[in-house]
This record gives structure tokens, C-alpha cells and sequence, in this order.
């Protein structure tokens, strides 16, 4: 199956969006959008792994993500509590070149977990919301301006449609996913 991945740049060229239109607001919509934002985010060659696991140490759900723009997931359970998120990130090329992650979470949120991740782990600032059918990351570029990007995510909360005719439409990529058994 596929998601589509609309990208776009603000007027000022400091902030990266991307859009998912979605259908339905479900934890596997969650898992389709989000990790489709996280294969975008990959330099090339890279793969990552998200285990969420619960207080006990069961599986909640995982999903490998690949730079090529193509990931795999599974849904065992989708009880929102308390437990551990394992991430593992490599490059497939050499897979003694890795790391690995784990956060604690109090919920499952996904957004707030994605969130929690880049910005801990990987230092990467992104704002990522639901909005109507629309899944929305920001990235800003490391010359944005913090009172631009309040300014930019008010908008998207107040007016969605006309913010996004504001953007520079960048590109649409395909990622492609499937559902592990």
C-alpha cells in the first residue's frame, strides 16, 4: 500500500511541511502517517526501528522504517499506558553502525512519542499535529525564527486550508508500506 507525503516550504524558505491526508483518525493511521514522516527524515542508507513495548514488557507495536521511502509495521495491541519505547537506527550498509534509544512514555500518544524521540535522540526539532484528515510535521531549518514558528503552527490550528495555499509545493513522495503477519 501507499501514503503520499505532500511537501511544501514556507514563503521565508525556514520551515519544512509535510501533510498526510488521512481518512481516519486510528492508532494505525498514527503508525502509517508518522512513519512515513520518519522515512522522509532519513539520510540515505538508514533504517529505524520502533519497538513500543508496555509496562510488562509486551509488545504494543513496532515498525521498521527504511530511508527508501518503504517501511513495515505490526499493531499487536493497542492499549494506551505506561511502558517503553526501544529505537533502533543503523545504517544498511554496515550493521555494526548503530544505536539505540529508549524512552519512557506515560501514554501511548503516538504523535507525543515521534515527538519526544527526535527531539531527545536525535536533536532534531519537529512539531508534528493532527489537524482535521490532515497529519502536519514542521521542521525548521536551523535558521528559523522561534517567534515565525509559533506563528506558523497558530495559523495552521486557526485556518488549515489557507495556510496551506500559502506554502511553495516542494514535491510528493510515495511511501510504501505493508503490514507484517
Amino acid at each position: 500500500m501507499k501514503s503520499t507525503v505532500y511537501k511544501y516550504m514556507d514563503q521565508s524558505k525556514a520551515f519544512r511541511i509535510f501533510v498526510i491526508k488521512e481518512d481516519k483518525n486510528t492508532i494505525e493511521s498514527d503508525v502509517i502517517g508518522l512513519s512515513s514522516f520518519a522515512s522522509i527524515l532519513l539520510s540515505q542508507e538508514e533504517r529505524i526501528s520502533f519497538y513500543f513495548k508496555d509496562i510488562n514488557n509486551e509488545k504494543i507495536l513496532t515498525t521498521d522504517i527504511y530511508s527508501n521511502h518503504n517501511f513495515t509495521y505490526k499493531i499487536y495491541n493497542d492499549t494506551k499506558c505506561d511502558g517503553l519505547l526501544f529505537v533502533t537506527k543503523s545504517k544498511l550498509k554496515n550493521f555494526g553502525a548503530s544505536y539505540n534509544s529508549i524512552l519512557e512514555y506515560q501514554s501511548l500518544n503516538l504523535i507525543d512519542n515521534f515527538e519526544s524521540y527526535y527531539r531527545q535522540s536525535e536533536q532534531l526539532e519537529v512539531s508534528i499535529f493532527r489537524i482535521s484528515n490532515h497529519l502536519i510535521m514542521i521542521q525548521p531549518l536551523p535558521f528559523y525564527n522561534e517567534d515565525d514558528y509559533k506563528t506558523l503552527k497558530s495559523l495552521f490550528y486557526k485556518h488549515l486550508e489557507s495556510s496551506l495555499n500559502t506554502l511553495i509545493f516542494t514535491e510528493k513522495i510515495n511511501v510504501n508500506f505493508e503490514e507484517t503477519v
